[in-house]
């Protein structure tokens, strides 16, 4: 059983936009390119699109981790 949990993949995570200081629950499907660190631990930069437009954030967290 531990081997499965350890497996399942985030679905969503809490995200802050130093661009207009807001913070977000997003899906971490809309991640488009890790710029620092990884694609689920805190304190990674990462590009995320949303709708046509791609914006740079901070990953607060993710769920299940």
């Amino acid at each position: 059983m531990s081997l499965r949990a350890n497996l399942k993949v985030p679905k969503h995570g809490l995200f802050y936009f130093a661009s207009d200081q807001t913070v977000s629950i997003v899906a971490t499907k809309k991640i488009e390119k890790v710029v620092s660190g990884d694609n689920t631990s805190k304190g990674s930069i990462v590009m995320l699109k949303y709708g046509t437009e791609v914006f740079q954030a901070e990953i607060i967290g993710v769920n299940g981790t």
